[in-house]
């Protein structure tokens, strides 16, 4: 008898062994196609922002000083990798390609300690499928070291330090986190409000039995606050004075779409969710109702029941939600990716209530969860997107989320084990498959929405930086005409300024940007006049208006700056360069200049 069970349970030891290997091998073939269409495929104007702030930076602009872009200290972190790139290349083609070819080895990396991390609270596997979703998205489906996704990796890995050290007392834990909230801080500077909380649990945290860190140890993590700040300090002020700091401050964040105030940003971000209700009702309110009857029935058994209810409705919501998105992906609606992360975390903040003896809240969601929701508003107050853009930021907490629910389930013995570990399985798949499907199928396009890999023909970009990258044809046809007007018509020692989306194209023939901000949704209007009265040498040679988001017509229709172009630059139609897709104005000669 004891020998046939021994037999049975080896049996079923090597057929667990085996769909382990099976889903591994499965998840390393999706995980590297995935790796290999957000390499190759797509193109967005933050990129295109966010890599020409570097480029300008080793053109000679200076932070604080010739870039006003708002998000210019999150320049620091992609400047190393260009600065690696220009050592070695003396063209900027193909560059895209090989930061995003960076920022998925940052990412990797970050995944890999994740997966160290994560492996300590539950078994190898479960930490692996996490760490996968963590890997294989990206909240703007960007992969270049871009300010939003810095922000996510970093976020992610001051959770990561956080749970480190609960796990081990290791100080120098702490110090990674103080770095990596920093980091936080420079991609997104309203992250700030995260430190605040950070700094006020830690020091309120000796009411808690886990999680204390005393004050001593708190200057560990504020160390590795310092040794960022320091560095950033030392770049910035190396180049310019104390003065011209605080005159230029006003006009960087004086930007209209990131400029309005935190009200306003509230009410949009309120307003957003308030669509969402109607399908947060179907949720909620049942829960509610089920949360409630377990309060105040005073039978034992009913509370077991429902939770069995309860994870049921779960269930048929993930079903429900997963094929209402499903059909939303599949017509490139990228923020339903974000909506169905979204929902897993709100779901899971229930099971969490129904699983937690004595309703307590768990040290994890302290540094994980709760962070996350703080996360998610910081960004938002300084983005000019709406909520669902950044319902995806909430994916390194939920991967934490995750632990905690596994964790609970596996204590709780009052419920039916199965249905419990079954629904939990159900959520991380219906989160896995949501990540995944978007992956393999979402491209994101600024220009031309909605793009999905299905049915889509794509076209190597061919050209200058973004050469490599797989876009749509009109993109292709727009790039490709864009690109010969500049080399044509532009002289490659000339300042110009660019007025359109694609900031990428400074970066064409190695001219100096005129601009204030290389930002990819730009205002000009007074600041850019003031921009160009602070620094002269600045003043364009050229003005290059990309027409497919501006004409001519509302260019010279822009407030003061309009009537600035018409005094300083050549409008006539016989001295104007045209392409499909660019308009280019030359500067009037010195004699009939004012400047």
């Amino acid at each position: 008898m004891s020998t046939s069970i021994a037999a049975a349970g080896a049996s079923k030891s090597k057929i667990r062994k085996a769909c382990d290997t099976i889903f591994l091998i499965f998840l390393g073939l999706i995980t590297l196609y995935c790796t290999y269409k957000s390499i190759y495929y797509g193109w967005d104007i933050d990129e295109s922002y966010q890599l020409t702030m570097a480029y300008r930076y080793l053109q000679g602009d200076r932070l604080f000083k010739t870039m006003w872009a708002v998000h210019q200290s999150s320049v620091v972190f992609s400047l190393p990798f260009m600065y690696l790139f220009f050592k070695f290349s003396t063209t900027t083609a193909g560059v895209v390609v090989y930061m995003r070819i960076c920022g998925t080895i940052i990412q990797l990396c970050a995944s890999i300690y994740g997966y160290k991390v994560f492996s300590k609270y539950v078994n190898k596997i479960l930490a692996l499928v996490l760490v996968s979703m963590f890997y294989n998205f990206t909240p703007k489906f960007i992969q270049s070291p871009e300010f939003c996704f810095c922000a996510y990796v970093f976020f992610f890995l001051l959770l990561c330090a956080f749970m480190d050290y609960l796990k081990t007392e290791k100080k120098i834990c702490l110090v990674f986190a103080g770095i990596w909230m920093a980091c936080c801080v420079l991609s997104y500077p309203t992250l700030v409000i995260l430190f605040i909380y950070l700094l006020l649990l830690i020091l309120f945290s000796r009411k808690m039995k886990d999680g204390y860190i005393s004050k001593k140890n708190l200057c560990y993590f504020l160390g590795g606050i310092a040794l960022v700040a320091v560095c950033f300090l030392i770049l910035v002020f190396k180049d310019v004075s104390l003065g011209e700091f605080f005159r230029n401050l006003p006009y960087i964040y004086s930007d209209r779409d990131h400029s309005t105030s935190i009200a306003f940003k509230n009410h949009k971000l309120f307003s957003g969710l308030w669509f969402v209700c109607d399908e947060i009702l179907v949720i909620i309110v049942p829960m509610l109702l089920l949360y409630f009857v377990t309060k105040k029935c005073k039978n034992k058994k009913i509370p077991g029941i429902i939770r069995m209810i309860m994870c049921l409705l779960v269930v048929a919501a993930c079903i429900f939600s997963g094929i209402s998105h499903y059909h939303n992906i599949m017509q490139a609606q990228y923020f339903s990716i974000n909506w169905v992360i979204f929902y897993v975390v709100f779901a899971i903040c229930f099971l969490l209530v129904f699983y937690r003896k004595h309703h307590k809240v768990h040290i994890l969601n302290y540094y994980a969860l709760f962070p996350s929701i703080l996360f998610v508003l910081a960004t938002s107050w300084i983005s000019d997107l709406d909520i669902y853009a950044n319902f995806g930021l909430l994916l390194p907490g939920l991967l934490v989320g995750f632990i905690d629910l596994h964790n609970e389930i596996n204590e709780d013995v009052t419920t039916n084990l199965k249905l419990a570990k079954a629904t939990e399985t159900i959520l991380i798949v219906f989160a896995f498959i949501g990540i995944i499907v978007g992956r393999v199928f979402f491209v994101r396009m600024t220009a031309v929405q909605p793009v999905t890999t299905l049915g889509t023909e794509f076209y190597d970009v061919g050209i200058g930086p973004a050469r490599d990258i797989e876009v749509t044809r009109q993109e292709h046809i727009q790039y490709h005409d864009k690109a010969q007007a500049i080399m044509k018509y532009i002289n490659p020692n000339d300042t110009i300024l660019y007025i359109g989306g694609d900031t990428y194209l400074y970066m064409l023939t190695g001219t100096k940007v005129g601009a204030h901000t290389c930002i990819s949704t730009p205002n000009f209007d007074y600041v850019i006049l003031k921009y160009y009265e602070f620094y002269p040498e600045k003043i364009p040679d050229a003005i290059v208006i990309d027409t497919y988001y501006y004409s001519l017509d509302d260019v010279l229709a822009m407030p003061d700056f309009g009537d600035y172009i018409r005094e300083n630059y050549e409008t006539d139609e016989s001295k104007i360069k045209k392409s499909a897709f660019t308009t280019i104005l030359y500067r009037k000669p010195a004699a009939d200049n004012d400047i």
